[in-house]
């Protein structure tokens, strides 16, 4: 598994939630919550921690590699 650090997934995922409410971007509210709750749970990380990001077609979730907990997950139909 390739693991990449909290501030890599921080800096990505406050900027599309930044667009996603001043309405550059539309993802639909599903994908908004996931992004919201994901951006919670990195601030809190220390910025080096190591998170594993685990897509498919149907399903995106991030997983904290020292602990096992995700940090938020998003399951699409």
């Amino acid at each position: 598994m390739d693991y990449l650090p909290a501030k890599h997934y921080l800096e990505i995922y406050e900027n599309r939630l930044r667009m996603a409410k001043s309405g550059v971007t539309q993802p639909d509210k599903i994908t908004v919550r996931f992004m919201e709750v994901l951006v919670d749970s990195l601030r809190q990380l220390n910025p080096d921690d190591e998170i594993e990001l685990i897509a498919n077609n149907s399903e995106t979730i991030l997983v904290h590699r020292k602990t096992g907990c995700v940090l938020a997950e998003l399951h699409k139909e």
